[in-house]
C-alpha cells in the first residue's frame, strides 16, 4: 500500500469503524426522538425549528470549520505569522454586527419561510423562486464538489496511495453517498446530529494537535521565529504587507457578514433556531 505501515492501516480502519458505529447510534437515537413528531417539511428542512442556541452554534461550527478552512488558515499563519489571527477576529466582528442588527437574518426568520427559494417566491414570484433554486443548487454542487475532491485527495495522501483518478472519484462517490443517505433518513435533524458529533471531534482533534505541536516546537520558539522572519508585520496586520486596513475590512465583510448573513448553510441554521 505505497509503504504505509500495517499498524497505521489497522488504526485507520478501527477509527473508521468506530466513526460509522457512532454515526449509526446517533442517527438511531435521533430517529427515535422523532417518534410521534409530525414528519412534515418543517421537520425535514429546519429540524422543526426548535434548536437551542448552543446546538445551533455547534452545528454551524462543524459546517464552517473543515479541511479547507483549517488548511487555508494554517498556510496564512505559516506565511504571515501571528498577524493572521486577525482573520478570526474579523469574522467575530462581522458575525457580531449581524447578530446585533439582525441584518438579513431577522426579516428572513420573520417571513416564516423554511428555505431561501421559498423566500424568493414570496418576495419576487414563482419564476424567481425556481431560477434562484436552480442557481443555488448549481453553485452548491460546484462548491461542495471541490470540498469533496479535496477530502478525497487528503484521504488518498493519508493512506500513502497514488492519486489515481479512479480511486479519487470512487472516494468522492462514497463520501457523497454517505451524506445523501444520512440526510435523506432524517433531514436537517439528522444533519444537525452529525454536525454536533463532528464539532466535538474537531474541538478534541484540533486541541490535541496544537498541544502536540507545542511539545515539539515551544511557543517561545515560534514567537522568536516570527519576530526574526517577519518583524512587526508578523504580529500587527495593519503593517503587514500582505494585509493592511483594506484587507482587514474585507475580512470583516467576507469572513463575518457574508458568512453569517448570506452564506446559505449559515442562513439555514438560523432558520432552525427556536
Amino acid at each position: 500500500m505505497g509503504g504505509i505501515a500495517t499498524s497505521t492501516l489497522v488504526a485507520l480502519g478501527l477509527g473508521l469503524a468506530l466513526y460509522i458505529v457512532a454515526l449509526y447510534i446517533i442517527h438511531h437515537r435521533v430517529r427515535g426522538q422523532q417518534t410521534g413528531r409530525e414528519h412534515d417539511l418543517t421537520e425535514f428542512f429546519i429540524s422543526g425549528g426548535d434548536l437551542d442556541l448552543k446546538t445551533a452554534i455547534a452545528t454551524l461550527g462543524a459546517t464552517e470549520i473543515g479541511l479547507i478552512t483549517i488548511a487555508y488558515n494554517v498556510q496564512k499563519g505559516f506565511n504571515e505569522g501571528f498577524a493572521a489571527f486577525h482573520i478570526g477576529v474579523a469574522g467575530l466582528v462581522g458575525c457580531a454586527i449581524v447578530g446585533l442588527t439582525g441584518f438579513v437574518v431577522k426579516p428572513l426568520r420573520a417571513s416564516g419561510v423554511q428555505t431561501l427559494p421559498e423566500y424568493y417566491g414570496k418576495r419576487y414570484g414563482q419564476d424567481v423562486r425556481v431560477f434562484g433554486a436552480a442557481v443555488m443548487a448549481l453553485g452548491g454542487i460546484l462548491n461542495m464538489g471541490l470540498f469533496v475532491k479535496v477530502a478525497s485527495l487528503f484521504i488518498v495522501t493519508l493512506l500513502g496511495l497514488q492519486a489515481d483518478p479512479a480511486i479519487v472519484i470512487g472516494l468522492m462517490v462514497a463520501l457523497v453517498a454517505i451524506a445523501v443517505v444520512y440526510t435523506g433518513l432524517g433531514g436537517m435533524r439528522s444533519v444537525v446530529a452529525t454536525d454536533v458529533f463532528q464539532f466535538v471531534l474537531l474541538v478534541i482533534g484540533v486541541s490535541a494537535a496544537i498541544a502536540a505541536l507545542l511539545l515539539v516546537v515551544p511557543f517561545e520558539t515560534v514567537v522568536a521565529a516570527v519576530a526574526e522572519k517577519k518583524g512587526g508585520g508578523g504580529f500587527n496586520p495593519v503593517v503587514n504587507e500582505s494585509f493592511g486596513i483594506t484587507y482587514m475590512m474585507w475580512m470583516v465583510l467576507v469572513a463575518g457578514v457574508v458568512s453569517s448573513a448570506i452564506w446559505p448553510t449559515a442562513l439555514s441554521r438560523a432558520l432552525c433556531i427556536r
